[in-house]
């Protein structure tokens, strides 16, 4: 298996070479141990890959040779979970877990019982090296903290859109199965909706509802919200063309 890094690909074309220097050059010789010969694969997180072989070294950098190129398009439908921050110790999990799952969207949501308010600073870290772990070349994107009156924006405009909105809720009595099921033809993009560990208030889940999200249940367990948007982007995946596109590649 080759190793990843996170390259500018703009412009790129069979034949070139391409200098991995910065951080990733020094993660590639120091710590990866990069030798004269090695494949390695090169991402610029906007759907670009390309291979190559190593062919040359140097304290902090290494130059790759490249042999070919592709372009994976956006995945449709198109993914985005709306995560209610969570505490610190669990917020680094929910944005790993979302990363590998395929999420191409994450919207922090400024929930009523959120424990904080703010961004976690790692989390455009983690998901750039989530996704190198996962062999992702499309990065997905962090947007900035949302309050409750955006969110209520956004399922509206998706649904409007002819989107569909998944409201994860433990009260809810349908199955995102059998949400999906019903969703017939795919929609163009699904959103999913994650509460705090505490829970969204009735206001929130009033606002939510009437924007035109539905409420979902994903099965007979509880789940934490910092795992629940991870496994509600799964069933989805598996519900519509989303992994049988990547099986494709």
């Amino acid at each position: 298996m080759s190793h990843v890094f996170v390259a500018d690909l703009n412009g790129l074309a069979v034949g070139d070479e391409v200098v991995i220097a910065g951080d990733e050059g020094h993660h590639a010789v120091r710590v990866r141990r990069i030798r004269v010969g090695e494949s390695v694969e090169l991402v610029d997180g906007e759907g670009t890959r390309a291979g190559g072989d190593v062919s040359h070294v140097s304290v902090d950098s290494c130059t790759v040779h490249i042999h070919h190129l592709t372009y994976e398009p956006q995945t449709r439908p198109a993914l985005t979970v709306i995560q209610a921050l969570v505490k610190k110790d669990r917020s680094d999990q929910a944005i790993e877990l979302m990363t590998e799952a395929g999420v191409d969207e994450v919207l922090p949501w400024a929930a009523a019982r959120s424990q904080t308010s703010s961004l976690p600073p790692k989390w455009a870290r983690i998901a750039r090296e989530s996704s190198k772990q996962a062999r992702r070349a499309r990065f997905p994107v962090i947007s900035d903290v949302q309050g409750t009156p955006d969110v209520s924006a956004h399922i509206a405009r998706t649904v409007s859109g002819g989107g569909l909105v998944l409201l994860c809720h433990e009260s809810a009595v349908t199955p995102i199965s059998q949400v999906l099921a019903a969703a017939q033809p795919q929609p163009p993009a699904v959103m999913i909706v994650v509460g705090p560990e505490g829970g969204l208030t009735s206001d929130e889940l009033n606002a939510f509802t009437a924007a035109g999200a539905v409420p979902v249940v994903m099965g007979p367990s509880v789940m934490r919200a910092a795992s629940a948007g991870a496994i509600a982007a799964a069933v989805v995946s598996a519900m519509t063309t989303r992994w049988d596109e990547g099986a494709a590649r």
